[in-house]
């Protein structure tokens, strides 16, 4: 490859390294005026746009990547968090599943599509897609997290509260678990424990006011 795209492409991993995305985006495009078909740096130029709030032209620079090398996993999940993001679900869901016949053990994209299939109101599939993305790697923050949400959801309150422990025992420290577990216990009538859990969430975040107004809600029953 020539040298030059190369030290452009370095330059602009090293300005998104520091969140100089418009010097990154400047470099980016550079290498592929040399060589267009440098796909890692339609993928990088993607992901800057996307930094940048210019989601539509991400979504070009991704499509791009991918039309030079259609396996090109990165860029596949790039795109479907993209369209997640412009609100076309159905096409995320869609890039997953893609994602998914090209590594059927990629935890980030099981956890992604429930993501969107949650957002197609589509529940039970939802947790389907996050049991198969902890079954995968079952210390995997995000999935356990949405899982939660999904179950309260459903009105599974026991389950959430089951699932959000989980979460506290892999990051103690998030706030916004604890004051969401004590939503769910609230639901399950147990304002002693869901006091306790608020408690939790803003001695760890005192800015957390969907704990304080929760608190004053639990305190009044």
């Amino acid at each position: 490859m020539n040298d030059t795209v190369l030290r452009y492409y370095n330059e602009g991993v090293g300005f998104v390294e520091v969140g100089r995305y418009l010097d990154a985006l400047v470099c980016f495009e550079k290498a592929i005026a040399i060589d267009p078909e440098f796909e890692f740096a339609w993928n990088n130029r993607g992901v800057v746009l996307q930094q940048l709030s210019r989601f539509v032209e991400a979504l070009t620079s991704y499509n791009n990547a991918l039309a030079i090398s259609p396996n090109f996993v990165s860029a596949w999940g790039n795109r479907g968090v993209i369209l997640e993001l412009l609100g076309r679900y159905e096409e995320s869901l869609a890039t997953f599943d893609k994602i998914i016949s090209l590594e059927p053990n990629n935890s980030g994209a099981w956890s992604n599509r429930g993501n969107v299939l949650q957002k197609l109101g589509r529940f039970e599939e939802a947790i389907a897609s996050y049991d198969k993305a902890i079954a995968i790697k079952p210390d995997s923050f995000d999935p356990w997290f949405n899982r939660s949400g999904v179950l309260k959801n459903l009105g599974k309150y026991e389950e959430s509260v089951a699932s959000y422990d989980r979460v506290i025992a892999l990051k103690p420290t998030f706030a916004r678990a604890w004051y969401k577990r004590g939503s769910v216990l609230d639901n399950l009538g147990k304002h002693s424990e869901a006091r306790a859990s608020y408690d939790r969430a803003i001695a760890l975040d005192p800015n957390a006011a969907e704990s304080k107004d929760n608190l004053t809600i639990s305190i009044e029953k």
